[in-house]
């Protein structure tokens, strides 16, 4: 019984601690005007990278050697996150040069 009450809470801070995380984020991305499309598909980068990052980093410190696909990746997903960003825009940064229907 216990340890069902600890899952339950332990989900509890989970659940808050990424409200306030995500909350957080979307503050910090406002101020320096980055839409939240691109808040969100950073958050979900980083969040599919981390896992894999984490365990490369536990192997290395193991003197298992790391996994060097998992950095890569995660650059990967870094630049495919920031070409979203640019891919709907046409003409430059102020938006000009093409009408979109």
């Amino acid at each position: 019984m216990m340890e069902l009450l600890m899952i339950i809470v332990a989900g509890l801070f989970l659940w808050k601690g990424a409200e306030w995380f995500v909350g957080g984020a979307a503050s910090i991305a406002k101020g320096f005007g980055v839409s939240e499309l691109v808040v969100g598909l950073t958050i979900v980068a980083m969040g599919t990278s981390a896992p894999e990052l984490a365990v490369s980093a536990t192997a290395a410190a193991q003197g298992e050697g790391a996994r060097p696909g998992a950095l890569g990746r995660a650059v990967g997903t870094v630049g495919a996150t920031s070409g979203a960003r640019g891919g709907g825009r046409r003409g430059g940064r102020d938006g000009g040069g093409g009408r979109r229907d």
